[in-house]
């Protein structure tokens, strides 16, 4: 079932237990703005608390959060006694839309209008995609006839939650105004905390191998409908965050007066029926895409006499075709039709062979391999190379080589560790070079990381608890000493 897998939502808060059993899984990072740097652990305990509601994991322990697959994050506001600044929150916003975050969780806020800084900055991020969810605040009356929604919820760009009881009704403190835009449970949430000790009672119990602690207020419900915007975009990641928030408003449950009220504001959001009002995606149209490359870019005639191509064949919606014989590939340089046998290594979908070169002039090439699959869906793809005189002295940096391993946890699968190798273009490997790379997650989450290649040229970065499925990575950036780099990466996929 649908799971919000992938989709980023911050927390923005005091910060999240990463090693929380039913958090480790899902936290994807995340920025301290406390104490400045990037160890967001929560002392305090709201924050926690709030990322179990949204997404705490579907496992055998404790809780499972609304969207129990989405990546989480950790934008550290608050203290350890749960205060912070509005500066702090600018930050975290900066943040947010620099690394992708389209969920945002802001289970805070004042009674008075923080400023038009604070106001450009929510702003500004809504406009550059993210949706933000916040608490409407626990300032209501038992008549409910006060205006006390707080801020950031306040703000239009910001998606205002009121609480609801196990009833689906309002208790007494839950804010009111024209502000609230939807409801959610608030009273009495069973969630995630980071030890046992609490300012505010029921105090903490510990069960499943950690700790767990009931909590009320509109900090509570915030969470859930950034949970269920989670559970939309997932199911089509093309949606806006005005698309999805308005599906959010469409399918809530009317509660109070009929229509959007001061109370409810449109109503009690609804995750069964956001989704099933979101739908399907279309299938994609079926495709065969071709990634091919050679082992070198330059060759040196006289030396060398074969070229070996590699080509990764997947279909469209990026699974490996496997099982394809030499008959199902043409290949062509510059157009010519030439003689190359495929065959199937034992990485699924990935096929190598070798293309003649001995009789090519100094030149530059273009060799294309279409590939038909069992469907008669057909695809290609090209790889350029150059043939010239040997090189004395290196001039290129390129990406000789992309490995991938995992370690950690019971049985080493739990991180992954990506490898680069940077060697010039007489093949010797390249030390001290800058690589900046980008990791993608066939769930479309992806992660930028730079390094320095040590003295055998190569750089290891590290995804910590990284999720199950298919990774790809793409170098962005090289930059070496008196070297140019080539532009090229390798065809890769890893899956675990």
């Amino acid at each position: 079932g649908n799971k919000g897998t992938g989709v980023k939502i911050g927390i923005i808060d005091s910060g999240i237990d990463y090693l929380h059993l039913d958090l480790d899984g899902v936290y994807a990072g995340g920025e301290d703005f406390v104490e400045n740097d990037g160890d967001p652990a929560d002392v305090y305990g709201h924050g926690t608390h709030v990322a179990g509601t949204a997404c705490a994991e579907d496992n055998v322990s404790g809780v499972v959060g609304v969207a129990p697959e989405c990546a989480l994050y950790s934008l550290r506001v608050l203290n350890d006694s749960g205060s912070g600044s509005w500066s702090n929150v600018i930050a975290a916003l900066e943040w947010a839309v620099d690394n992708g975050i389209q969920v945002t969780n802001n289970s805070y806020g004042a009674g008075s209008d923080p400023g038009s800084t604070v106001k450009a900055a929510f702003d500004n991020s809504a406009a550059a995609g993210i949706l933000h969810i916040a608490a409407a605040g626990n300032s209501g009356n038992s008549k409910g006839n006060n205006e006390s929604v707080i801020y950031p919820a306040k703000y239009e760009s910001v998606v205002a939650v009121a609480a609801t009881n196990k009833s689906d009704t309002r208790p007494s403190w839950s804010s009111t105004g024209p502000a609230v835009e939807l409801a959610a449970p608030g009273v009495s949430v069973l969630s995630s905390w980071n030890d046992g000790d609490s300012p505010h009672d029921p105090q903490p119990i510990f069960f499943d191998g950690d700790w767990y602690k009931e909590g009320s207020g509109t900090s509570m419900a915030s969470p859930h409908v950034a949970g269920v915007a989670a559970l939309v975009w997932a199911i089509n990641p093309d949606l806006n965050n005005t698309d999805v928030r308005q599906i959010l408003r469409d399918t809530a449950e009317d509660l109070g007066d009929p229509g959007k009220d001061n109370k409810y504001g449109w109503g009690l959001v609804s995750a069964v029926a956001a989704v099933a009002a979101t739908g399907p995606v279309a299938p994609p149209s079926p495709a065969v895409n071709v990634a091919l490359s050679a082992d070198k870019t330059d060759y040196v005639r006289g030396e060398d006499t074969t070229a070996a191509l590699t080509a990764v064949v997947t279909d469209e919606g990026g699974s490996a075709i496997s099982g394809l014989d030499a008959s199902a590939f043409t290949t062509t340089l510059d157009g010519a039709n030439v003689t190359v046998t495929f065959s199937e290594t034992a990485t699924q979908g990935t096929y190598t062979g070798s293309l003649d070169i001995s009789g090519l002039e100094d030149g530059t090439y273009t060799v294309e391999t279409a590939v038909t699959d069992i469907r008669g869906v057909s695809g290609s793809g090209s790889a350029t190379f150059t043939v010239g005189t040997a090189l004395t002295e290196a001039t290129t940096a390129s990406v000789g080589s992309i490995g991938y391993a995992t370690s950690g946890g019971k049985n080493s699968d739990r991180h992954l560790n990506v490898t680069v190798a940077v060697v010039d273009d007489l093949g010797n490997p390249v030390s001290g070079a800058s690589v900046s790379i980008t990791l993608s997650h066939d769930s479309g989450t992806s992660w930028n990381a730079t390094g320095t290649a040590g003295a055998d040229g190569t750089v290891i970065f590290s995804l910590k608890n990284a999720q199950a499925g298919c990774y790809e990575t793409a170098v962005t950036n090289i930059v070496a000493e008196g070297l140019t780099w080539d532009g090229v990466t390798p065809a890769n996929r890893f899956c675990k």
